[in-house]
């Protein structure tokens, strides 16, 4: 099973925000644009366990695919837990990632499948789930940004629309994530062909605590094709110790080998 970096991995990587940077010093109560993207930044690097809601659909001319599912991530080893669903799926796609075991389980039917990583696909899923975002984008980000404020929450949304600098932060995330130079070679290819349509973050901070994320995007990848992607990031801190289930373990079949 590999795990390719695409455009729609690095939009994850960057939503994930700080994840893998260090963490700053306290702030103060969060009653800026700066305020709030710093504390984001802060909590993000501390609690690199979450649960995030996932919607992702695909239009290839006058077809359209839509998908929807969760994604809890532990970190105590970076363990993924993964559900998926479409009215195109006769079930729901389970699956577990548990980088401390490089081992994948997916269910098929009513089985469980395990296959092993192989130390490029570890590197990169490990990579890839603790990318760091590049600071110029949370910079590039307040320029425009709204802050709003009910009671203590405080959230901080904006948009960015610039093409060639959004092209150039892909770049940049994957090289972070240890992006080959013949990826990078046909990535750069294909995001000269990649139009962002918008690329939307929203930040909210109650109590100087990162309490949810989202991040949202549409990505033409040519004149035919295109997709939308959205990630509501929420308890943060909550799943350090997420593990696979030990039934699971126990009672996954080997995949064959190829």
């Amino acid at each position: 099973m590999k795990f390719k970096k695409t455009v729609i991995t690095l939009l994850a990587a960057i939503g994930l925000g700080a994840l893998g940077t260090t963490a700053t010093q306290p702030v103060a109560a969060s009653t800026s644009k700066a305020d709030v993207i710093k504390v984001t930044q802060q909590d993000l690097a501390k609690a690199t366990d979450t649960k995030a809601a996932i919607k992702f659909g695909i239009k290839t001319g006058k077809k359209q695919l839509k998908f929807n599912g969760t994604m809890t991530m532990g970190n105590k080893p970076i363990v993924v837990h993964m559900v998926a669903n479409s009215k195109l799926l006769p079930t729901s796609v389970e699956e577990w990632v548990d980088s401390g075991t490089g081992k994948v389980y997916v269910l098929s039917g009513k089985t469980w499948i395990k296959d092993d990583m192989s130390k490029e696909d570890l590197a990169s899923f490990t990579d890839t789930t603790q990318a760091a975002t590049n600071p110029a984008f949370y910079k590039k980000l307040a320029k425009k940004a709204k802050l709003t404020h009910s009671g203590d929450a405080y959230t901080v949304s904006g948009k960015i629309t610039d093409q060639k600098w959004l092209s150039k932060i892909m770049l940049d995330t994957a090289k972070s994530t240890k992006l080959s130079k013949k990826e990078q070679k046909s990535l750069k290819k294909q995001l000269k062909k990649t139009k962002f349509k918008n690329v939307s973050v929203k930040m909210t901070t109650t109590n100087d605590k990162l309490t949810d994320y989202k991040l949202s995007a549409k990505v033409g990848l040519s004149k035919k094709i295109s997709f939308t992607f959205s990630m509501d990031m929420s308890e943060f801190g909550q799943h350090s110790d997420l593990a696979v289930p030990s039934d699971i373990v126990s009672s996954a079949t080997q995949a064959p080998k190829d």
